[in-house]
């Protein structure tokens, strides 16, 4: 294609001089020349096809337009009327402005609708400025007799200096990094316009002006073979995005003006009105993209479920208000003092899964309100109330500096109103619900100078006050070096699982009828790498809590079983006891794993009992009596642990298939000092055996207890007295002994077992 430029140079250049005319052969070659540019244009292919099939219908019907010249026109000279040809010429530009559109469309697939309005807002102001210039310079130099060309040959010029604008303003509105394509479509249209120019101020021969419009359309050829540039990921922002539409619609304003006082051209006042009219519809565009941007903005900071600001919102107002200085202190004197309260509702999971999380949410629908009504009318005007997420509030007071010693005070006050509001029970869908909160304050710059530290602050004291059972606790940094150590607890118990640290100490259960082994209870221990042998007080609650009771109790189930089904192999029929906490009784697959357990180990079924708590039996009965029916079809006995400490429902007793209730050891030890405990105890066992259960009491810790629960019928006696919890190899002794003495003699052993697990009395698990 460039030698194909030289050959037009070459070729047409010296011939045309003053009185020198065009041959039909030139005229021809020309043609062919120009085919050859719009076939590789029309025979692109690729993601810019489109684009480039417009250029080339624009160039195919300009080539119509030399074709027209060859068969219709005189080629002695330049026609000084329009013909047919002009319309297949001025074509070329309507089209090619099409295609570059697309091409910059293609290189910019991420701008919206507004930012193609500001590149035709530029475009038409820039175009009518342009052609404002170029129109008044033409006139000016007629009566000078410098551009003495008809009125046709100004269209020409005109046309390629609106084009020639519109390409370089828009790609200078975008901030557009020009390739080598777009790059080439300038210079082409350059090309053309200088030519044109050219031939219309008298410069140029008339041949050698039109020797241009060639030469660009081969170079269009030319772009048309280039590969497509890649698309930009991130759209630009420039100031000329800004900068330049606003710039150009300033002119057109000033054009429109103008038409006041100086005659202005119909081109030029057409182009100034649409780019005004274009700029009208980009205000009502972006005022209406304002009031969406409002409105997500709200949305994006309010919690749907409640109406409440949310998590984002919570952290933009302390961040805004909690500004630690350089050294880590306060900025400023002036600066308010903030007090957060965190607050969690207790036992909204039980909530969620008694009766569904449709239930939950209309919960949380009833509780928000009364929170907000509560620090509308309570709290400092400066005052928020958010929903965390979950079941978690938060409260953001911020005071002054004259009131910033109280407070704390204020904050207190505020937390007890609102646990206060919680107190009126909330009736859904015909339930009627009691719901507490736990509800933890922190205040700036006592406990944090951070937003970040202030919420952990709030945390901990939220969890002091849950743990602890008083529903409102201040921040404590004893209790926060506490928080830090059960974090790292947690995470340490999370390798535990997997890493076989878990180990299994059994507490024999004796009969008081012949003093013979009746079973053991599984206690779980945690030989922890550094601090040695953990007891379950100190991880079972943080299991619970961050969801790893789950997979704790199937390291328990399985080193349960798998040991019972030793002793079962040495001849020792002795049964095992496993606990189950709340969540492993609304774990589905709790069944699935007790039995793969079973038979993975081959113990028979009997030979395991599970102990469920009273309080977890009765707050979800339909889920019990499911999953204790499941179990029993399996084999497996069932205990109800903690026996009169819960609810103490008989409903239950007759709807649940059980095997055994355990008695709390608070019976056990009243029963020498309170009648009262002793006609429980009584009553207890006469009705269970009515039912045909039998009874276990826990805590026997002297030979007087032993002696009364006898007397009183009770089948089972677990305790110190009897024996400690002992580990895998000592009970396996002590098995192997009693069955060899005790169980022949049937008494009952009086003297404590000598044991590997010495406890104190206050961390007996």
């Amino acid at each position: 294609m460039i030698v194909e430029i030289c050959v037009l140079l070459l070729l047409f250049v010296p011939r045309y001089g003053p009185g020198s005319t065009r041959s039909g052969p030139e005229i021809g070659l020309v043609l062919l020349i120009e085919l050859q540019a719009t076939a590789l244009t029309l025979l692109r292919r690729g993601p810019q096809s489109r684009a480039w099939r417009l250029i080339g219908t624009g160039m195919l019907l300009f080539v119509t337009g030399t074709a027209w010249i060859v068969l219709f026109t005189d080629t002695t000279g330049i026609p000084q009327e329009a013909t047919g040809a002009d319309f297949f010429f001025l074509a070329l530009y309507p089209f090619l402005a099409a295609g570059f559109g697309l091409i910059v469309r293609y290189r910019l697939p991420r701008l919206r609708l507004v930012s193609w309005l500001d590149g035709t807002v530029a475009g038409l102001g820039a175009s009518a400025l342009s052609t404002t210039i170029f129109l008044f310079g033409y006139e000016n130099s007629m009566g000078n007799g410098l551009w003495d060309r008809p009125v046709l040959s100004v269209v020409y010029p005109t046309a390629d200096v609106i084009t020639m604008t519109v390409l370089v303003v828009v790609c200078g509105t975008f901030d557009l990094r020009t390739g080598r394509t777009i790059t080439v479509i300038e210079t082409a249209f350059l090309i053309i316009t200088l030519g044109d120019l050219g031939v219309l101020a008298n410069l140029l021969e008339p041949g050698i002006g039109l020797v241009a419009r060639p030469i660009g359309l081969v170079l269009l050829g030319i772009a048309a073979t280039f590969p497509d540039e890649p698309p930009l990921l991130h759209a630009p922002e420039g100031r000329s995005m800004i900068l330049l539409p606003g710039l150009f619609l300033g002119a057109s304003i000033g054009l429109l003006g103008s038409a006041l006082f100086v005659p202005l051209p119909p081109l030029a006042g057409i182009l100034a009105l649409l780019a005004m009219a274009t700029s009208v519809a980009r205000m009502v565009l972006t005022i209406s993209d304002l009031r969406s941007l409002a409105d997500v903005r709200v949305q994006a900071r309010t919690d749907e479920l409640t109406g409440l600001a949310n998590r984002r919102e919570l952290i933009d107002v302390l961040d805004r208000f909690v500004r630690p200085g350089p050294d880590g202190s306060p900025e400023e004197e002036q600066t308010p003092r903030a007090a957060l309260l965190l607050l969690d509702l207790d036992s909204f999971k039980e909530v969620n899964d008694a009766l569904g999380h449709q239930t939950g949410d209309q919960l949380l629908m009833e509780v928000a309100p009364r929170l907000h009504q509560v620090v509308r009318d309570h709290a400092p005007g400066d005052s928020l109330v958010a929903r965390l997420g979950g079941d978690e509030f938060a409260v953001v007071l911020l005071g002054t500096p004259a009131d910033r010693d109280d407070l704390l005070e204020i904050a207190l006050e505020i937390a007890e109103r609102l646990r206060s509001s919680l107190l009126s029970p909330f009736t859904l869908d015909s339930v009627t619900l009691h719901i507490s909160a736990a509800i933890g304050v922190a205040v700036t710059p006592a406990h944090a100078t951070c937003r970040t530290g202030l919420m952990r602050a709030a945390d901990v004291a939220m969890y002091a006050a849950k743990t602890a059972g008083t529903q409102i606790a201040v921040y404590d940094a004893d209790r926060d070096l506490n928080s830090i150590a059960r974090l790292q607890t947690v995470e340490q118990l999370r390798h535990a699982l997997v890493g076989g640290q878990l180990r299994l100490h059994f507490q024999p259960q004796l009969r008081f009828a012949d003093g013979g082994v009746a079973g053991v209870e599984a206690l779980v221990r945690w030989k922890h790498p550094t601090r040695g042998l953990l007891f379950p007080d100190t991880f079972l609650p943080l299991a619970e809590r961050s969801g790893l009771m789950r997979p704790l109790t199937h390291v328990v189930l399985d080193l349960a079983i798998m040991e019972c089904a030793r002793w079962w192999s040495m001849g020792l029929r002795c049964p095992v006891a496993v606990n189950l906490s709340a969540s492993n009784l609304l774990d589905v697959d709790l069944v699935e794993t007790v039995l793969g357990a079973i038979e993975r180990h081959q113990l028979p079924p009997r030979a395991l009992t599970l102990e469920i708590t009273e309080t977890v039996l009765v707050t979800d009965t339909v889920r019990s009596r499911i999953v204790t029916q499941d179990l029993r079809a399996l084999g497996v006995q069932i205990s109800v642990d903690d026996y009169g400490t819960g609810y103490s429902s008989l409903a239950y007793l007759q709807d649940l298939s059980i095997d055994e209730l355990k008695l709390d050891r608070a019976f056990t030890e009243g029963l020498a000092r309170e009648e009262r405990a002793r006609a429980i105890v009584r009553h207890t066992v006469e009705l269970a055996h009515a039912l045909g259960l039998r009874t276990v009491a826990e805590g026997v810790e002297t030979e007087k207890a032993v002696s009364m629960l006898s007397e009183l019928n009770c089948d089972i006696g677990q305790g110190y007295h009897l024996s400690a919890p002992l580990p895998s190899v000592r009970i396996r002794e002590w098995l192997l002994e009693k069955e060899g003495g005790t169980d022949r003699d049937h008494e009952i052993p009086t003297q404590r077992v000598p044991t590997a697990d010495p406890v104190p009395r206050s961390e007996r698990t």
